[in-house]
């Protein structure tokens, strides 16, 4: 009497009385255990992720500075110099456009910052004038009652 082996993951039966099971290509994988043609067992590895080998279970994230953009991914490519990406990502961004973007915004918070200063300077002075217009009216008010 033959017992039937429920199939591991990363594989599946896809015969009845079958002596060994399938493994799922590369760039897919099956998380579930005793898998047959019946189920989707075989799943494309989504944008981001790969598995290299046949017979996955899961899916890797790709390493930093790599990147997939499509589905049933078997390897990561490498950002090409000047660019980086984050584990897991599905493309590369310029580390100059990033540090382009920060100039821009310091250069715009500076040209702020310079505003305020030049308005608080332009405030400062004309309220040294007003107050300059009072004194000088104080002492003209005062001479005139000393005479």
């Amino acid at each position: 009497m033959e017992f039937c082996v429920a199939c591991p993951e990363g594989t599946y039966g896809d015969k009845v009385g079958a002596s060994e099971c399938t493994k799922c290509p590369a760039g897919t994988y099956n998380d579930l255990i005793g898998a047959t043609t019946s189920h989707k067992v075989c799943r494309n590895c989504s944008a981001g992720t790969y598995a290299k080998h046949d017979g996955s279970k899961n899916c890797k994230l790709c390493p930093e500075n790599t990147y997939q953009n499509k589905l049933g991914g078997i390897k990561c490519i490498i950002c090409l110099d000047g660019y980086e990406s984050l584990k897991g990502a599905v493309s590369c961004s310029s580390v100059k456009i990033e540090l382009t973007f920060f100039l821009t915004f310091m250069a715009g918070v500076t040209n702020i910052v310079v505003f305020l200063v030049i308005l608080s300077v332009t405030v400062i002075k004309q309220r040294i004038s007003v107050l300059t217009l009072e004194q000088q009216e104080r002492r003209r008010q005062q001479q005139q009652q000393d005479h």
